[in-house]
């Protein structure tokens, strides 16, 4: 199996886990009320679509990186007639980190509103 091959299993097996940990986390040691005021001005009743598309995403997500696994030749890849497989890694990594950071920093930021903590959800969304 090829390196980036590789590095994309791995990134994928430590970043996958560091989002839904990430996720699981913040919805068991914070207050339902906290939790709630991730939600903004989105009203109650929009909630529950933007849940699903959530699983849509989160599908398109595996579909799309499986489909690189499998399917495209990490040797003989290219995007935009330039960059190698390795490009696929680093855009994972850029959105796997942010993916896995959000939720802890923002619902940190609601109970202790810092300007730095701010700067880096904005940063990664």
């Amino acid at each position: 199996m090829h390196s980036q091959k590789k590095l994309m299993a791995a990134v994928n097996l430590l970043g996958g886990p560091a989002v839904l940990g990430s996720y699981v986390w913040g919805a068991s040691s914070w207050s339902s009320e906290t939790i709630g005021k991730l939600w903004g001005e989105v009203p109650i009743a929009v909630q529950p679509y933007y849940t699903s598309w959530m699983f849509v995403a989160a599908t398109g997500y595996l579909l799309f990186v499986s489909f690189l696994f499998v399917r495209v030749d990490a040797q003989r890849a290219r995007v935009a007639g330039r960059y190698g497989f390795g490009l696929f890694n680093v855009l994972l990594v850029l959105i796997l980190v942010p993916s896995a950071i959000w939720m802890p920093l923002t619902l940190h930021h609601i109970e202790a509103p810092d300007p730095t903590i701010w700067k880096l959800i904005v940063a990664g969304l």
